[in-house]
């Protein structure tokens, strides 16, 4: 039997993992990046926004940008919940994302709904300092390999 992870990754607007068979994550947490490994301790903890890694069998692995979020462990399944949560080597969505979202913002009828909406901007904003700051050339994508 395979000690495998179950991975589910989710946002408010879409699922990005469904129930994917992980070996362990590297999440980033308020005292530096804790691994989940397999037969781990229930856990609920909040992530900070950075770069969060998932390892699969074979040596692979895949990176993601993420905002704070929360990640839930329990019986080897994992549960990860964020406002924002970005491939690495997908600039150009949230790229995307941003745009859609300033525009929204635009059109905000209230200054309340307007606060919102820059929060959102904000997050992202400081998703794009990540993609700036990483060094994206030494990162393998699971399907590259």
């Amino acid at each position: 039997m395979d000690k495998v992870l179950t991975l589910t990754m989710t946002t408010p607007l879409h699922s990005l993992m469904k129930e994917e068979q992980v070996r362990k994550i590297l999440l980033p947490t308020k005292n530096g990046m804790e691994m989940i490994l397999y037969d781990r301790a229930p856990l609920f903890k909040k992530i900070e926004q950075g770069k969060l890694t998932c390892f699969y069998k074979g040596g692979t692995f895949r990176s993601f940008f993420i905002s704070e979020g929360v990640c839930e462990v329990r019986e080897n399944k994992v549960s990860i919940t964020a406002q924002h949560i970005v491939d690495a080597h997908d600039k150009e969505a949230l790229f995307h994302s941003l745009e859609v979202i300033k525009q929204f913002s635009k059109r905000a009828s209230s200054a309340y709904v307007q606060s919102k909406f820059q929060k959102k901007i904000d997050d992202l904003e400081q998703l794009l300092k990540l993609f700036e700051e990483e060094p994206l050339n030494n990162l393998k994508n699971k399907e590259e390999i």
